[in-house]
């Protein structure tokens, strides 16, 4: 008998079932996995996958947890799943406990990532938040993570720079492990962490180009000379040029109310030329019009 805080979630190909999954709700967007078959004549195909997916799309910053054993632990590792071992708790069996949250990151410092990628000689760009902190020269908001970019057709050196490390990358609404040697062609960004233990600690961005010029990845007609996207702090570190990380964080089909506040906090600082190639570029991305256009051109940021 199923209880009011369980979740069933049922994959079927046309009416005839191929698997389940039942979660039980611990608390709020947090639930356990009680249960999860796929008959034996589907498994293999992505039916596991797609039922995990359906629980972590089913509502904001997903928490999952379950236990398993050697027979399927692998499968929830492919999805992103934290792995503990809980040992050998009855002879010959071992067990795991196995977590999925991607609000999870560590710290790792702005200069030990860059280094990675500089001693190696790969461009790179701090993106994201820290991008907009770096350019003010302060920090503005807390930030859960780090984000870098790098020219997607440097994507393979990634192992590489990180030995030892687990890739993978975004699957919506999951992920999905990488071996960092099949080469990614759409794949926008890949998530790494140190191990099946830890939690993620970089989020690495892939930037399109072609002969040296840098490419909007949703617009490809809007472009750049790879030399001219990034500037460099006072400390020395690499970031996206702002415009740039604004038109990647007002376009798309919609924007975050933390990228609305970076806007607001970079505008008084860039310069008429910077929002004027930014107000053109989202005018080409969107003709029918955009709410941050008035703001750029009004100044209206108080």
């Amino acid at each position: 008998m199923n209880s009011d805080s369980d979740r069933v979630f049922i994959a079927f190909d046309n009416d005839l079932p191929l698997g389940i999954l039942i979660a039980t709700e611990r608390s709020e967007n947090h639930f356990e996995i009680r249960n999860i078959f796929v008959e034996p004549v589907s498994r293999r195909s992505g039916v596991g996958r797609q039922l995990i997916y359906k629980l972590i799309s089913s509502n904001e910053n997903t928490k999952i947890e379950t236990e398993t054993d050697d027979d399927t632990v692998a499968f929830y590792h492919s999805l992103g799943f934290r792995i503990h071992s809980l040992g050998e708790t009855y002879p010959g069996v071992i067990r795991y406990r196995c977590n999925y949250d991607h609000t999870a990151w560590t710290h790792i410092a702005c200069t030990d990532v860059v280094n990675r990628f500089e001693q190696d000689g790969v461009l790179c760009w701090i993106s994201g938040g820290w991008a907009v902190d770096l350019h003010l020269g302060r920090q503005t908001r807390a930030h859960d993570d780090i984000d870098i970019s790098i020219l997607r057709a440097d994507q393979l050196k990634l192992k590489n720079l990180f030995p030892g490390w687990e890739i993978f990358h975004t699957h919506a609404p999951g992920l999905r492990y990488w071996n960092g040697v099949k080469y990614l062609h759409s794949i926008p960004n890949v998530w790494l962490r140190e191990n099946s233990d830890s939690p993620w600690a970089v989020e690495v961005l892939f930037q399109e180009s072609k002969n040296e010029m840098w490419q909007y990845r949703r617009i490809p007609s809007i472009q750049r000379s790879v030399a001219e996207i990034g500037l460099i702090s006072d400390d020395g570190l690499p970031y996206l040029r702002p415009e740039i990380q604004l038109l990647y964080k007002g376009g798309g089909t919609s924007y975050r109310k933390k990228d609305l506040q970076d806007l607001i906090a970079l505008l008084p600082v860039i310069s008429p030329a910077e929002k004027s190639w930014l107000v053109d570029s989202i005018r080409i991305e969107f003709p029918e019009g955009h709410d941050w256009i008035e703001i750029i051109e009004n100044e209206n940021y108080t």
